[in-house]
């Protein structure tokens, strides 16, 4: 997520010093309200989800992070919710100049448009069908702080969006 915003991190740990650290781990293994055949793309359950996440906790345990956020199996809309908030939390911080460091893992379904989008197993979400979270989209949102120092890893395939399915996808874009 490199743009005018981004800087790098010092070589010299005593030039770079964070207030906060938050690990964001999102995984999705059943995939039951998508796999049927009726004008939506099949998606098979992902059975090492859930081992992902675990381990990713431990690790993120180990090197420290002060915060845990898990979202299994999660709605749209509450990552949606997450993200807006963290985003405005983040912004507080910037003006009190404390830094942050957001590690993002997502175990799961994805596809790709012009940005990575992750599959929710979430038939629920405006309009009908719209299954994608642009994540992505919310990361480089994050990242324009430049008080954010963002890690994100997408575990899952990014292939990209079939031109009859684009407009199943659009639920969180431009609003």
């Amino acid at each position: 997520f490199f743009n005018k915003h981004t800087t790098t991190l010092p070589m010299n740990e005593r030039d770079f010093e964070y207030q906060h650290s938050i690990a964001v781990l999102i995984g999705c293994q059943s995939y039951n309200k998508l796999k049927h055949d009726d004008g939506k793309i099949m998606f098979e359950d992902i059975n090492q989800a859930p081992q992902d996440i675990k381990d990713m906790r431990e690790g993120c345990q180990k090197l420290g992070f002060k915060e845990i956020k898990e979202f299994w199996e999660p709605k749209h809309t509450a990552l949606k919710l997450f993200f807006t908030k963290l985003d405005a939390e983040l912004l507080e911080r910037q003006e009190n100049d404390e830094y942050t460091v957001i590690y993002v893992y997502y175990t799961g379904h994805g596809l790709m448009d012009e940005r990575s989008l992750i599959v929710v197993n979430d038939d629920s979400a405006k309009p009908k069908n719209a299954f994608m979270f642009p994540l992505e989209r919310y990361l480089r949102t994050l990242s324009e702080n430049p008080n954010n120092f963002i890690i994100a890893m997408f575990d899952c395939c990014r292939a990209r969006v079939p031109k009859k399915f684009r407009n199943m996808f659009n639920a969180d874009d431009e609003e």
